[in-house]
């Protein structure tokens, strides 16, 4: 039997290795001496014969603080989600040009609208679009929702500090285990 490819697996009794499977070709095979099945014993017995790397506890380490990571980044965005659901990435790109603008429109307006009014050529052309010829909806309108909107998510920015809290503790983590235990659900029963 060909195999390649073997090492040790945390446990200290299963192995983790590459058979060249009649059907199928090189395939990831996990032995184990438990195995009853003809071909899970002739692995097995093939492997006592070949050299066997050890368990590489630093890769395990940095693998389980990948999977921990994405699956946070996953969670956080599922998380997200209804708040840019529906908007397009590219209109979320200007969002920080269009809360710019409706605070500096709103500030004008609540000092009394003295002087020219602030510069919102991204409002302005937004709006125009909106309202197309026969549009009722007015710049201070599009301002108020914008500031709105802005609210919400400066709202949601506690999540994102939990998001990196996360990210940090995963980094910080001596285990596998210690890694797989930061999850989105975790960091976040203590807020909802």
């Amino acid at each position: 039997m060909d195999i390649r490819n073997a090492k040790h697996n945390a446990d200290g009794l299963t192995i983790n290795c590459e058979i060249d499977h009649p059907e199928l070709g090189w395939i990831p095979y996990t032995a184990s001496p438990e195995v009853e099945t003809e071909m899970g014993q002739a692995v097995w017995t093939a492997l006592q014969n070949i050299e066997v790397a050890p368990f590489d506890e630093e890769a395990h380490l940095a693998q389980a603080k990948a999977s921990a990571l994405a699956a946070l980044n996953a969670d956080y965005e599922a998380a997200a989600n209804p708040l840019i659901r529906d908007y397009p990435e590219t209109e979320r790109l200007s969002w920080a040009q269009q809360l710019s603008e409706a605070e500096a429109y709103q500030a004008w307006v609540d000092a009394g609208e003295q002087g020219d009014a602030p510069a919102t050529p991204t409002l302005s052309a937004i709006l125009s679009g909106r309202n197309g010829t026969d549009g009722t909806e007015t710049l201070a309108d599009l301002a108020a929702a914008v500031i709105n909107r802005a609210a919400a998510f400066i709202q949601w920015q506690q999540y994102t500090g939990l998001r990196q809290r996360g990210e940090w503790a995963i980094q910080a983590a001596t285990t596998p285990d210690e890694a797989r235990a930061v999850t989105w659900q975790a960091l976040t029963q203590d807020i909802q």
